[in-house]
């Protein structure tokens, strides 16, 4: 029973995908019935799935003639899509240049539900660094890029993600109560910047600092990884304020600057 269930969610899904798709090659507005001519599909169940993605607002009804079209809420959809893209193709060189003024591995990294998940990076050339996969993915709370992700979001919304993930315990230094880390949020949320020290892994430190989009809001985290026997205290402080130079240098890329100046 149990199979069959699961068998059928994914059927809806599949058959809520190819109706969203059929309307988009339609480029325009589509009948109930056109749906089920090219879709083979009953017309009460397109008209049930119809009626959810209305109700999502991921699709609209034309009141005139009953037809259907794409919702604006998809285009958040895409607006996402295209802005990690945007983000991954121009990182590059702000990325190449952080490592080599630097000498430590720079990273591009994105909130990703209830996760970071690193979108692009540069290695560093030395023998010993901290190593991470473009596409690797890890908690909000152990890491400094996670800490700054989360700096600016609504307080209800970040109480929702450590409900659903809690607050593990990777290494000793994780912090792993919630007052404490909202304590910790609110200090990079001031500073501009978060640090990793051993959070996230043993051996490891990192600076991460944000980069915002033209509206201001934070969009992904620059940072820099490398072991402790090279990002010292001492070091961390001289090397906090070139990260953020490079976060700002990025955020005016995306429009942030500019639209700043405009404001004022």
């Amino acid at each position: 029973m149990a199979g069959n269930n699961k068998n059928k969610s994914v059927q809806v899904i599949d058959r809520c995908f190819a109706i969203l798709e059929e309307i988009a090659d339609n480029q325009g507005e589509t009948s109930l019935a056109e749906l089920g001519r090219a879709l083979s599909i009953p017309h009460s169940t397109i008209h049930r799935i119809l009626s959810t993605l209305l109700n999502l607002g991921y699709v609209e009804q034309n009141q005139q003639n009953g037809h259907y079209k794409l919702g604006l809420k998809l285009l958040h959809l895409s607006n996402a899509v295209l802005e990690s893209l945007e983000l991954r193709s121009m990182s590059q060189k702000y990325l190449k240049e952080l490592m080599q003024k630097t000498g430590e591995t720079s990273n591009l990294v994105v909130l990703d539900g209830d996760e970071v998940v690193y979108i692009e990076k540069v290695e560093s050339r030395a023998s010993v660094r901290v190593f991470k996969l473009i596409g690797a993915r890890a908690p909000v709370h152990t890491t400094a890029a996670g800490k700054v992700l989360l700096s600016e979001m609504a307080h209800i919304d970040i109480i929702e993600i450590l409900r659903r993930k809690g607050l593990p315990t990777l290494t000793p230094q994780s912090i792993t109560d919630s007052t404490k880390f909202f304590d910790e949020l609110e200090r990079v949320k001031k500073q501009g910047f978060a640090l990793d020290d051993e959070e996230c892994e043993l051996g490891a430190r990192c600076i991460a600092v944000p980069v915002r989009n033209h509206t201001g809001r934070v969009v992904a985290s620059l940072s820099i990884s490398g072991p402790i026997s090279r990002l010292t205290n001492l070091r961390i402080r001289k090397l906090i304020p070139i990260v953020k130079e490079y976060g700002d240098q990025m955020s005016q890329a995306l429009g942030y600057e500019e639209e700043i100046m405009k404001i004022e």
